[in-house]
């Protein structure tokens, strides 16, 4: 009520600005105001309207993190958040609301920075105290609501009070006390309509003792909270948990508390943004803040490690999903733990959760809290120095660096033969350096760390380790010509162990695939298209993406073994393309071999060339040698693309496929047309700035005035590569626009 035209003049802005940026103090109505636009909005973009809150976040690095969640994009191995969403939404025409900038603005002005200038079709609207200040950003000053009494009148001079008292820069600095340079009001007022802080105030005055330390307490909860959180963070010190709910439901009804959710998923409490900050202040004036904040990260530990045992377990779905909800809290006692409060216990928690973070995704994230807990955590105990470790391990091992997984799951060995852990831990890290091992075909070596790791966890009856030392045993086998019998055999062995009452749902896939894999090594496509498809369906129905790419793949080999070339392409396109969304993958090069022999069967033998060579070059890289059951599979479609070629021809197209990186190669393999001329990388002299060839190639016709649609047709590659190669360049320069990027060029003679 009260804001149809703001409203109006909101729409009118957003129409001729692609950052607005509404501005005031705390409650003035901006959150409001923004969420109202909103929903009218939705239908002007195609790709939707998102709201991203940044208020329950303190630390500047996870506001990328937090915009990625949103948007459901996952992180790459060896590139920045940030870059991956400038990349996914270059294309996308979508409105994001990114709400309660202001604790955040140095992070969120660079984001906001480098995602407008990389993405045409995006809109921003965001809500701060003080301006964003990025270039072309428009500001618009929200004001409380506030009339003059009916009563009376109120003069010009009374209306421009603190104009007449504060400059214009007085106020900017002020508008930071955001509970208290408001509106006055009109003279008549009474103290609590004048300002948010005095309507607070007189709230406040009416609690009750008892009422006043639990709203106080709150102010620790980052987001939201359930009610057996408030009863541990808001008892103690003469007051019973059981009185907790009384207290809670108390400010509820005085509506200090926001209460929403049902009885079946749980009621989520939460104060808003200004409110909370007004119950710091008065959490801190109490001097109770380092008690509220220990309660807080104790109750978050203790969940936590409750929620460990069950990660690789029947319920582990359930609690992926609940440490997804709490995951603002947990950065919330991390942060303030690992900040020199509480070390140990922040370290503790990280050591708890990695598996969530390793499955949902939040690999960066995790190994900045493990590392820095392994840092800060001085004389933490052997079992939370040997869990952290465990986890810089496996998270490592999913961005595809296992000289660093090897060093942690070498220390982590050393960590716990000095302190005497169980075998549970040995086995741990014993199967780390096995994967490790027979990804690299080793598996001599890696058959031997597997044996060892199944002996200690079966003595230690740890099931997990025990399933994953089976699907280790298994993979040294299945790659190898005449091995599948045996191979299926340990993966059968370990399918039963993770199917059995304290197994894990998410092993018990992969291994379900691993023996679908066997049976298409030996052609036995029934069996092979059955399996593939039950933990497809499985995978599926658990919303675990991270599988989906190898049953995807293993589908698309049953068909072109049975010449069902169209169908082949498509499903290999779709697996490539999965794990492309996922991240990229350092499988990658199956997917890629994969297409490569999709084409080789077409008679597209200088495609499959490129595809042949690029696979190749991936595998160098990354140190996966061919296995010789995979060159059984792949060769007949590799000798037949050959021999369709003159050995120059080969040769040729082999090199450009060689010369492509991961993101090139996997753009051209998912092509639907092929391009009449392939530019391929080559050789050149140090560039300026660190640039490569190919980025001083964009960056000469950019400076020359080519729009990127001009730029992709003269380089034969797409716009969208055009745009992840200018945004290197813009992160190389230290620049952010067109304009500043053709200056250099100009100044160093590439134009």
């Amino acid at each position: 009520m009260g804001r149809e035209q703001e409203m109006a003049e909101v729409k009118r802005a957003l129409a001729s600005t692609r950052l607005l940026t509404l501005t005031g103090t705390g409650g003035s109505g901006k959150t409001r105001l923004a969420l109202e636009v909103a929903p009218d909005l939705v239908e002007a973009y195609s790709d939707g309207v998102w709201l991203v809150e940044l208020a329950p976040i303190s630390e500047q690095e996870l506001v990328p993190k937090v915009l990625a969640e949103v948007l459901e994009v996952p992180e790459r191995p060896a590139e920045s958040l940030a870059d991956t969403l400038a990349e996914v939404l270059q294309s996308r025409k979508l409105l994001l609301v990114l709400d309660n900038c202001e604790h955040l603005l140095e992070a969120t002005a660079r984001l906001v920075d480098s995602l407008l200038d990389s993405c045409p079709f995006l809109r921003i609207l965001a809500t701060s105290r003080e301006a964003l200040g990025v270039e072309g950003e428009l500001r618009r000053p929200v004001p409380p609501l506030s009339v003059p009494e009916p009563q009376g009148s109120v003069s010009l001079e009374e209306l421009e009070a603190r104009v007449g008292t504060l400059s214009v820069e007085q106020i900017s600095e002020r508008l930071e006390a955001s509970l208290e340079l408001l509106t006055r009001g009109g003279r008549t007022a009474m103290p609590r309509h004048r300002t948010l802080k005095g309507a607070l105030d007189w709230s406040h005055e009416l609690l009750s003792d008892p009422e006043r330390k639990v709203f106080r307490k709150l102010s620790t909860f980052a987001g939201g909270w359930a009610l057996e959180a408030s009863e541990a963070v808001a008892s103690g010190e003469g007051l019973a948990e059981s009185e907790v709910l009384d207290l809670l439901s108390g400010l509820v009804e005085k509506s200090l508390v926001e209460a929403k959710g049902s009885d079946e998923a749980g009621t989520r409490y939460r104060l808003l943004e200004p409110v909370r900050q007004y119950a710091l202040e008065k959490l801190e004036e109490s001097g109770e803040v380092e008690a509220a904040k220990r309660a807080h990260a104790q109750y978050f530990l203790a969940l936590s490690e409750e929620a460990e045992p069950e990660l690789l377990g029947p319920r582990e779905t359930q609690w992926y999903e609940r440490l997804e909800e709490e995951h603002d809290n947990i950065r919330a006692a991390l942060s303030w733990s690992l900040g020199g409060a509480d070390p140990e216990l922040g370290l503790r928690l990280a050591g708890a959760i990695w598996w969530f973070w390793h499955r949902h995704g939040h690999l960066r994230e995790g190994l900045r809290w493990l590392e820095e807990g392994l840092t800060e955590g001085g004389e933490a105990s052997a079992i939370a120095r040997a869990k952290a470790l465990a986890g810089i391990g496996w998270l490592t091992f999913g961005q595809g660096d296992r000289g660093r997984m090897r060093e942690s799951a070498t220390e982590g060995l050393s960590v716990s033969a000095e302190a005497g852990l169980g075998g549970d831990y040995r086995a741990r890290f014993l199967n780390l350096l096995g994967h490790s091992s027979w990804q690299e075909g080793n598996y001599e070596k890696a058959m031997k760390l597997a044996e060892e790791s199944l002996a200690l966890s079966r003595e230690a009856s740890d099931v997990g380790s025990m399933a994953e030392s089976l699907l280790i045993l298994g993979n040294t086998f299945v790659y190898r010509l005449g091995g599948q019998e045996q191979a299926r055999a340990y993966f059968e062995e370990g399918l039963a162990v993770s199917r059995g009452e304290f197994g894990s749902p998410s092993v018990s896939r992969a291994l379900l695939n691993a023996v679908g894999l066997t049976f298409l090594l030996q052609r036995n496509l029934e069996r092979a298209t059955a399996l593939a498809e039950e933990t497809l369906a499985l995978s599926q129905a658990s919303g675990d993406r991270t599988l989906l790419p190898l049953p995807l793949n293993d589908l698309g080999w049953v068909a072109l073994l049975r010449d069902d070339l169209k169908r082949a392409e498509a499903l290999h396109k779709e697996s490539l393309a999965l794990s492309k969304e996922l991240g990229g993958s350092h499988r990658t090069f199956v997917f890629l071999e994969g297409l490569a022999c999709d084409a080789g069967a077409k008679g597209e033998a200088e495609r499959a060339a490129r595809l042949f060579g690029a696979a190749q070059a991936l595998r160098e890289a990354t140190g996966f040698p061919l296995e010789a059951a995979m060159r059984s599979l792949e060769e007949p479609y590799f000798v037949g693309a050959r021999s369709q070629l003159e050995e120059s021809a080969w040769t040729k197209a082999w090199g450009e496929g060689r010369a492509m990186s991961m993101e090139a190669a996997i753009e051209y393999a998912l092509l639907e047309e092929e391009p009449s001329t392939i530019t391929p990388s080559s050789a050149a002299p140090e560039q300026p700035a660190g640039l490569t060839p190919r980025e001083v190639e964009v960056l000469k016709l950019v400076a020359a005035g080519m729009t990127n649609a001009q730029v992709a047709q003269g380089l034969f590659i797409s716009p969208r590569t055009v745009q992840r190669h200018l945004t290197s360049i813009y992160h190389k320069l230290g620049v952010s626009s067109r304009t500043t990027a053709t200056r250099f060029a100009i100044e160093h003679g590439l134009v």
